[in-house]
């Protein structure tokens, strides 16, 4: 293998190592946000069938 194929390969290498962080990061902070609110609803849902008596007990 040549010097020059070597190279264009470690580019192609480093430009799909880069893609496939954005696909991570983008899938993660994706799941992340979707976890968040549904963890939002389910204490929401909590308070909602619960009795509004404990409103100062609010974090």
């Amino acid at each position: 293998m040549t010097r020059i194929a070597q190279n264009k390969l470690f580019r192609i290498d480093r430009f799909a190592i880069a893609i496939m962080l954005c696909v991570v990061v983008a899938i993660g902070m994706i799941l992340g946000i979707w976890w968040y609110y549904d963890q939002q609803i389910d204490l929401m849902k909590k308070d909602l069938s619960k009795p509004h008596t404990s409103i100062s007990t609010e974090q």
